[in-house]
């Protein structure tokens, strides 16, 4: 992905960045906070006769993540509402930031949201990918704000990954936690229908008297 610098050393004239479309197409770097939407989504699909049953209220812990979300939103709303305001009154360019930072402020309230009337099992894995992607959307408003600034290449591409990089592990962890749940789940419903058409008595059949 290449990213062009354009830096203006006199007073009153835009500071800009820009992605270069010849690297990666714009739409789809707007786009990248939706990857934990698509692998919850795939997660889903394949386990989608273990998303329907309901889950115990007492596992779903609404006051807890409620309170956990939102103490998270509030950084997403400072920084959509600080960008908004030095973007307005600078001319910075700072769209890229402005979007991440909003799509994590209105992922973190619909996760909120959610809490209230959440009980099937997809309904755990929709709230998760919503704060997956409001967490991936703060990362993303930090690396645009990096490539924007007046700092050594080599600096912002680390700093870039130092970023990424625990998002990225953490995310695959726990995509392989809950599937190695339902996995199990699933092994321990087939192993009690088993065990139950062994347990069941047998049909007997009346014959009818000619």
């Amino acid at each position: 992905m290449d990213i062009l610098h354009l830096a203006a050393p006199c007073r009153n004239v835009p500071v800009t960045f820009t992605l270069d479309r010849k690297g990666v197409d714009l739409d789809l770097f707007y786009a990248l906070p939706a990857l934990p939407v698509v692998t919850r989504l795939l997660l889903s699909v394949y386990w989608d006769w273990l998303m329907i049953p309901r889950v115990a209220e007492a596992a779903q812990e609404r006051d807890l993540h409620r309170e956990t979300i939102l103490s998270l939103a509030g950084f997403s709303f400072t920084a959509v509402a600080a960008l908004a305001v030095l973007d307005a009154t600078s001319r910075l360019g700072l769209q890229a930031s402005i979007w991440f930072s909003l799509v994590s402020f209105l992922s973190y309230v619909s996760a909120s949201n959610l809490q209230s009337y959440k009980s099937r099992r997809w309904h755990g894995q929709l709230e998760s990918a919503l704060t997956e992607m409001a967490s991936l959307s703060l990362i993303l408003t930090l690396i645009t704000l990096l490539f924007g600034a007046k700092l050594e290449e080599h600096f912002v591409y680390a700093a870039s990954l130092a970023a990424l990089i625990p998002w990225a592990l953490d995310h695959t962890i726990r995509i392989s936690v809950d599937w190695q749940y339902l996995s199990a789940l699933d092994e321990s419903q087939r192993e009690g229908e088993d065990l139950w058409r062994q347990r069941r008595p047998p049909v007997r059949r009346l014959r009818r008297k000619r």
